[in-house]
């Protein structure tokens, strides 16, 4: 299992954006980082991740999917995100 970074962008302010959200959900378990940046924990390829998440969006909409090594730094987040994310990511050699 690989933990991904899964950032989003929708051209429309007013875009209502939980289709993209339940896309994401559905890969696994993750953490919401911040609005529109999710991490998951999956076995798909980032390709995979970005089409899944595609599926939900409109063609001037922005996602980047990219792999999340350690170590990370972080700050703000609730206790339940900090856990997460020590939780799942690949230990730091």
């Amino acid at each position: 299992m690989k933990v991904l970074l899964v950032t989003f962008e929708l051209a429309d302010a007013g875009q209502n954006y939980v289709d993209v959200v339940r896309k994401i959900q559905s890969l696994g378990g993750y953490a919401r980082v911040n609005l529109f940046t999710y991490m998951v924990a999956t076995e798909l390829t980032p390709v995979q991740v970005r089409d899944t998440v595609k599926a939900a969006l409109r063609p001037s909409d922005k996602v980047f999917v990219g792999t999340c090594p350690p170590p990370a730094a972080w700050e703000g987040e609730p206790d339940e995100v900090s856990k997460w994310i020590l939780e799942n990511q690949p230990k730091y050699m």
